[in-house]
Formats: structure tokens, C-alpha cells, sequence
């Protein structure tokens, strides 16, 4: 999912940083270091402008370079080879006590704004086919599946965003009154990735009986528990969304084309 180019930059960061230096100054520095060499030169390295404006609170800095970033990419190339990266480097830096809880929560708000406004230039027809999104019980991190709620808009699907830290009740009633056929689950915890057999039977009694599609860290680092899923409700009904944004827009929307539309016998 990365380039060379990308991995390249992100270890200079981490090196610098790793040697005391705050973050929003690493990646400043690393960045000037490659301006100077053929890396400088390819396009695939455009993340660090917009990671150390927003380590610097410097919110009209971080929509400009968000706009340079923006242009020429489709929304699952912005999302993928950007965001992600930029968010799993805020996040790395946090564990690592180089990230204050202020600046890890001030990107993330960015860039949930920057999805949000994304997500309203298309409102999907009630008879398009449903899918809820939505996070495990526990599960607190939201952006990846806002990311995948915000592609799912633009391809024409209705995803119903239901956020963080759903009760498994409240996700099978969501899915009993949308009809949803697709419910799209997400986990970066253990604790919240063993609820996804819990949540499966429960939806498995709900009126749609969805198709379910499960990502998130934790899953993307245990195949062990990706072969037990199948194993247990078998691959006809849970499906892993793979470790990318467009692979699991891929699999969703396979899934949607075997969905009659709402209204249709």
C-alpha cells in the first residue's frame, strides 16, 4: 500500500523522533532531507507538510496542504496512501509520549471535518441498498470506518454511520428499521474483536440477516482469528475487508450487486 518513497520518510521521522526530538519538528526536518535528493522528486511523499501543521495546531497551514494532497487523487487514493499513514504516525507517536492527547484529538477532529464535508456532497436515495457501519462494543477509534461510511456515499450506497462503541442491541435494531443487507464492523482491540462472533449471531436473527464485512487493526495482525471466523459462521456470511480502504469497498460492493433494491420483490 506504501511506496518505498513513504516508508523511507515515515522511518526518518520515527528515527528522529526516537532520538528526543518532538515530532511536529521531525517531520519538518525529515522532509527538508529529502528535498535534497530523488525522493524529494516523487509525488508519494506529501503527508508530512499536513502532519506538522497539525502537530502545530495550524489549522489554515493543514487545509492547504490537505488541498495539495486533494488534488489529482480519487477520494480511496487520499484516503489510503494519505490518511491512513498520517493518522497511524500520529498514533505511533502518541504510544511513544511524543504526541500530547491535544494534538492526536486536533488531527483527528481535521480530518473527520474533512470526511464529513466529503460525505454531504452526496445524499443517497432511501431506496438505495443499505449499509451500516459501524465500530464493536469498546471499540473507541472511528476514523477508518468514516472513511469507508464516506467512499460507500460516493459510490451510491446509503451507509449509516453509527460511529464508536456500538451495543450489539442497538446495531441489530439499526439494521432491523434501515434493512440493511451489509453491516461493515471494526476493531483495533482484542477486546472488541471478540465480539464480532457475539454481534455476527445476533444479526444473524435480524429480518435482512446481513452479510457482514469485519476490518480493523487487530483483525489486519491475527489471521488466526480471520480463520476462525470463517470457521465458525463460514464465508458465505462473514467476509474480512482485507488491510486496505479499496479492498473492502471492493468486497462491499460485490456484496451490494447480489442485494435487491429496497421496494423490489
Amino acid at each position: 500500500m506504501y511506496t518505498d518513497a513513504d516508508v523511507a520518510l515515515v522511518r526518518r521521522m520515527d528515527q528522529l523522533a526516537r532520538g528526543g526530538m518532538a515530532l511536529s519538528r521531525a517531520a519538518k526536518l525529515s522532509l527538508d532531507e529529502f528535498a535534497g535528493g530523488s525522493i524529494a522528486a516523487q509525488a508519494d511523499v506529501p503527508y508530512a507538510p499536513l502532519l506538522a501543521a497539525l502537530l502545530e495546531f495550524d489549522e489554515e497551514r493543514a487545509l492547504a496542504a490537505w488541498q495539495a494532497v486533494a488534488k489529482g487523487r480519487d477520494i480511496v487514493a487520499l484516503l489510503d496512501r494519505i490518511v491512513s499513514p498520517l493518522m497511524i504516525a500520529v498514533g505511533e507517536g502518541w504510544h511513544r509520549g511524543e504526541v500530547s492527547v491535544a494534538q492526536e484529538h486536533f488531527a483527528s477532529e481535521f480530518v473527520r471535518s474533512r470526511l464529513e464535508a466529503i460525505g454531504q456532497q452526496v445524499c443517497p436515495s432511501p431506496a438505495s441498498k443499505a449499509v451500516v457501519v459501524a465500530c464493536l462494543p469498546g471499540e473507541d477509534h472511528d476514523l477508518a470506518p468514516l472513511m469507508l461510511a464516506t467512499v460507500l456515499r460516493l459510490t451510491g450506497l446509503r451507509s449509516i454511520f453509527l460511529g464508536r462503541n456500538v451495543p450489539i442491541d442497538d446495531l441489530a435494531y439499526a439494521v432491523e428499521d434501515t434493512g440493511a443487507g451489509i453491516v461493515a464492523l471494526h476493531a483495533t482491540t482484542g477486546e472488541a474483536g471478540a465480539l464480532l462472533t457475539d454481534c455476527a449471531k445476533r444479526l444473524n436473527n435480524t429480518r435482512t440477516r446481513p452479510a457482514i464485512v469485519y476490518g480493523g487493526q487487530y483483525f489486519d495482525e491475527n489471521a488466526a482469528q480471520q480463520n476462525e471466523n470463517e470457521e465458525q459462521h463460514g464465508p458465505r456470511s462473514v467476509f474480512y475487508g482485507g488491510n486496505s480502504l479499496g479492498t473492502a469497498i471492493h468486497i462491499i460492493q460485490q456484496l451490494a450487486e447480489r442485494i435487491r433494491p429496497r421496494g423490489m420483490s
